[in-house]
């Protein structure tokens, strides 16, 4: 839950316990005397902007942002308004580490088209069926900087037994199986 205020008159990292002040000073460090030359007056944190759409709490880096919020997530923002967010506070999240070029895993999750022909003994079976054999997408959408892509997914499709990755994805489908994605 995001409260606006609070009583506590400093806060620490957990990942190393430094303790900094409401103000973002620092004003504790573990094993100080093995910082040598250590500056706290130069080691406080930097102030950022955030801001809040739809429960989401948005970071941004710069001090004073070139755009709003509001203005950055335009239609997308718009289009996405009032969506029931379930079971967000509980993530999955995959990392790869590919020796490949950016620009072809980009172009490959774009589009689903070259699924059946280029992966037909893994997940070719998991967007082509018999009703849509070419894996032809439901919707795409632009908005600025955002994109949105939907596709439909074999309702027939099943991950083999020793795919548990996979059988961890289609374990909860009364959704219709039809998948989506968005980028910012």
């Amino acid at each position: 839950m995001l409260t606006e205020r609070g009583r506590a008159s400093r806060f620490s990292c957990n990942y190393h316990n430094w303790v900094y002040r409401n103000d973002g000073s620092l004003m504790g460090v573990p094993d100080e005397a093995n910082f040598f030359d250590l500056d706290k007056k130069k080691c406080g944190l930097v102030p950022i902007a955030t801001d809040v759409w739809e429960g989401w709490i948005f970071l941004n880096h710069q001090k004073q942002p070139e755009v709003s919020l509001q203005e950055f997530l335009g239609d997308f923002g718009t289009r996405f308004a009032g969506v029931s967010w379930e079971n967000t506070d509980t993530s999955l999240y995959f990392e790869a580490h590919l020796d490949a070029n950016w620009k072809v895993l980009a172009d490959a999750f774009s589009e689903t088209y070259h699924i059946p022909s280029i992966h037909p003994a893994t997940i070719g079976k998991t967007f082509a069926s018999a009703v849509n054999p070419h894996s032809r997408p439901l919707d795409a959408r632009f908005w600025g900087p955002h994109r949105q892509f939907s596709t439909f997914g074999n309702p027939d499709y099943a991950p083999p037994e020793d795919a548990m990755v996979e059988k961890m994805a289609y374990a909860n489908r009364d959704t219709g199986n039809v998948l989506g994605a968005a980028e910012t």
